[in-house]
């Protein structure tokens, strides 16, 4: 059974593999509609997981990356064993209406990466198809020896692969700086003049105080940090979790959308106290520099699940003009995904 704090360090630092012979073009950026900037109202659809991980040999299912593409659900989860020796999974899941999903248990996606990593494999947060249908997908990684985190990118001609990746990781902790220990969990959009990534970091001097940064790129594989800062919270590089009205310790999983006034952030936050405490909040910003709080908006927390312990993981996607998650909740020696709508 894995204990939530090591089960957390685990999603917190991930990885990836993938074989290639040379770096990849980069694809167009994606157009697609946005949701609104304003604040979001959760609502839980039903009484019971969506996905439960032993229908896919799993014990726990960490949600990875989703999207909506042709009035399907995509869902890349990453399925881990109850037996340690067993190597996770990446999987790919559809579903028509986000409720019952399907895909092949055994068909594990990320397993030939060109960049070796520690055992826990590709991890991936964001997926996309860019205007020319190529599938694009990121995720975060550490090196050999559990050091390190890093940044991946792959494309695919579809969503069941191949999968390929850049030989290189594309983005990595700096030396000095906020996110001189951690840089995981990217989230990316099309923006002007390219991409825009969210991602989680954190310094080594606090290694579990994460934040969340920003970061610019022409074509998705060179990035540019961009300062960025949240109303309310102590940092002028990054958005640091004490802000948004909660006694937060540490935010993480950022989920980045382009709206039509800026940028919508949904993301997780770990509370102060005894407990491993989740709540989902979201942020906006005009220019994806400095962030605000949804006002208005209250957190969604484990209270919100019929008998739910505690939240562990999420994934947002944009669907129709509003936005569904899917959020991982764990059990005594297992977890599962819940389905949320989350309308403006």
């Amino acid at each position: 059974m894995l204990a939530t704090s090591s089960w957390r360090l685990k999603s917190a630092l991930i990885g990836c593999i993938v074989t290639v012979a040379a770096c990849q073009a980069p694809s167009m950026p994606l157009s697609r509609p946005p949701p609104s900037a304003a604040a979001l109202t959760y609502s839980v659809v039903g009484d019971a997981a969506v996905i439960d991980p032993a229908d896919y040999g799993a014990a726990y299912l960490l949600p990875g990356a989703a999207v909506v593409h042709e009035l399907t659900y995509h869902l890349f989860p990453v399925a881990f064993s109850a037996d340690a020796s067993q190597a996770p999974r990446v999987l790919h899941l559809s579903s028509e209406d986000g409720r019952t999903w399907s895909g092949d248990e055994w068909v594990s996606l990320l397993d030939d990466f060109a960049i070796e990593l520690d055992g826990v494999g590709a991890v991936p947060s964001s997926v996309f198809v860019a205007d020319d249908g190529t599938w694009v997908m990121y995720g975060g990684g550490r090196l050999p020896g559990g050091t390190h985190p890093i940044v991946w990118r792959a494309t695919a001609p579809g969503a069941d692969g191949p999968w390929t990746a850049h030989p290189d990781p594309v983005f990595a902790p700096e030396d000095e700086g906020w996110d001189s220990a951690v840089t995981d969990h990217p989230s990316v959009v099309s923006a002007e003049d390219g991409y825009l990534m969210g991602y989680g970091g954190a310094s080594i001097a606090t290694p579990n105080r994460n934040r969340i940064g920003v970061a610019r790129s022409s074509d998705g594989l060179t990035w540019t940090r961009v300062p960025a800062s949240l109303a309310g919270a102590d940092d002028d590089r990054a958005l640091g979790p004490s802000a948004c009205g909660v006694d937060a310790r540490s935010m993480f999983e950022p989920h980045l959308f382009a709206t039509e006034g800026g940028y919508l952030l949904v993301f997780g936050v770990m509370l102060e106290g005894g407990l491993d405490a989740m709540e989902i909040l979201s942020a906006t910003s005009s220019d994806a520099t400095d962030w605000t709080c949804a006002p208005g908006e209250d957190a969604l927390a484990s209270d919100d699940f019929p008998g739910a312990p505690s939240l562990h993981s999420l994934v947002a996607v944009e669907d129709d003009g509003a936005l569904m998650i899917l959020v991982e909740i764990l059990a005594e020696a297992s977890s599962a995904i819940w389905l949320v709508r989350a309308v403006h």
